[in-house]
């Protein structure tokens, strides 16, 4: 018994005589783990120290290292969680040149880019791809001519231009004499037709669209005869698909327009 009687333990000596050796047999006091014996330890037991979080830092900021020195609190590159300014943070394995980025209202979203002169619309708020309809991207630009004489009547007639200085969108019917729009748009048309002529009478030009006369021009009556040059010009709308023709006639019986490139043709442009 621990009474220092025939065994000669007391509590002096009863570690001694028990041959346990403290940090070998036993665990010295620490006043650390007497903190924890709670199941929790003083914020500053593990706050304090070259390479520990010592202080809170402020919202949005970034605890960072050099993977040296004792870590700091930071702005985060590229705006962090509370700003997104340039989206160097944003990686995405799809993305390719020309794509862009949108926000829904909850994430940000991908937009695959979309093909030479279409422009970017906007639907209900969610941005698309769309071909440009009156404006946007490079207009289409035609010149069209008559390649050969063509008589004129003293009714109206379609003047068919058979040839073509250019036609970038592939506009026009050389069949036909037909220009068809590409898009809607505001459209001008020039266009001139050449007759040589003996007698003195009128002749005329008019653009065409389906069942409506949009411009008229009546020349001046030819007194000794000679060529004689009729014009029109004029702004026309087009909706997409619809189509004009250019009409002539003159009073006699009937006299050919001269076929030449710089004599009887028409150009237009999309204006808007």
């Amino acid at each position: 018994k621990w009474d220092g009687g025939s065994t000669g333990l007391n509590a002096t000596t009863a570690r001694t005589s028990l041959g346990l050796v403290i940090g070998t047999n036993v665990q010295a006091f620490d006043a650390n783990l007497t903190d924890l014996a709670d199941g929790t330890l003083t914020a500053t037991k593990v706050q304090n120290g070259s390479f520990f979080i010592n202080s809170a830092g402020t919202n949005g900021q970034v605890w960072t290292s050099d993977g040296t020195g004792a870590g700091v609190w930071e702005a985060a590159a590229g705006g962090g969680v509370s700003a997104l300014d340039d989206l160097t943070d944003v990686s995405m394995a799809t993305a390719s040149a020309g794509d862009v980025m949108y926000n829904n209202g909850t994430n940000w979203i991908r937009l695959a880019k979309g093909t030479d002169d279409q422009v970017l619309t906007l639907a209900s708020g969610v941005p698309s791809w769309a071909d440009a309809s009156g404006g946007g991207s490079t207009p289409d630009v035609v010149r069209a001519y008559r390649n050969g004489n063509l008589s004129i009547e003293n009714s109206w007639t379609t003047v068919v231009f058979n040839a073509e200085s250019f036609d970038t969108g592939n506009d026009f019917n050389t069949t036909n004499g037909t220009f068809t729009a590409p898009v809607t748009g505001y459209y001008q048309v020039n266009a001139c037709v050449t007759i040589d002529v003996s007698n003195q009478f009128g002749i005329y030009i008019r653009i065409v669209k389906p069942g409506t006369n949009i411009y008229s021009y009546g020349s001046s009556t030819d007194v000794d005869g000679g060529t004689e040059r009729v014009t029109v010009s004029d702004i026309v709308f087009l909706t997409a698909n619809q189509t004009i023709t250019i009409e002539a006639k003159q009073d006699d019986v009937s006299y050919s327009a001269t076929g030449n490139e710089n004599e009887t043709y028409v150009s237009i442009v999309r204006v808007r």
